[in-house]
């Protein structure tokens, strides 16, 4: 993670790290947890927290640690017209992932690190750890000021992310990130 040096990129990780494509693809439930093992060999795990209410609307507080690494829990909500993320220190909403969405799908939205190109682009069968899955394939460009950010993830439904690919580029530099589902923990 050191390779994000704005904080604005940092967020936008945190946001891909977390991010969902519906309800059936990432269940949000107090008590799932997700285990992931990273590129680097270190060991990932999201949880999903309590509710929050902020202005009438309901999100889940969902934290992702990452040994070593301080982060603040990124606060989600799935409705029946998206996934949507609230960043608490800048008081916006984003609509992650529009829903429905099917391969061919696109969308862009504005976020506080920069322009966001989406493509559902596939679905397809991915091996990880935890096992073999049918997933839908999302790319997401990032276009900011101190780079670009190029995320391919795969959401397994009634799972969630089993699979991310970061590519940030800054200038002549290019750093890689990557996680695979090591185990699923879902509530009831």
């Amino acid at each position: 993670m050191a390779l994000v040096t704005t904080p604005g990129l940092r967020g936008v990780l945190v946001l891909v790290a977390l991010s969902q494509a519906s309800g059936e693809y990432f269940p949000l439930k107090a008590g799932s947890r997700w285990t992931y093992e990273n590129g680097e060999g270190r060991e990932e795990v999201k949880t999903v927290g309590e509710k929050k209410e902020i202005s009438g609307k309901e999100y889940w507080s969902i934290s992702n640690a990452v040994p070593g690494l301080a982060s603040k829990p990124t606060l989600v909500a799935v409705r029946p017209t998206g996934v949507y993320f609230y960043g608490e220190h800048n008081q916006v909403e984003v609509q992650w992932l529009p829903l429905p969405c099917k391969p061919g799908d696109k969308w862009k939205f504005s976020a506080p690190a920069g322009n966001v190109d989406s493509e559902a682009v596939a679905v397809e069968q991915v091996n990880v750890p935890a096992g073999k899955y049918t997933c839908l394939k999302v790319k997401s460009t990032i276009a900011a000021s101190a780079g670009s950010l190029e995320i391919t993830t795969w959401y397994a439904l009634g799972v969630g992310e089993v699979q991310s690919e970061v590519v940030f580029k800054e200038g002549e530099d290019t750093k890689k990130l990557s996680r695979k589902l090591k185990k699923a923990e879902l509530s009831e």
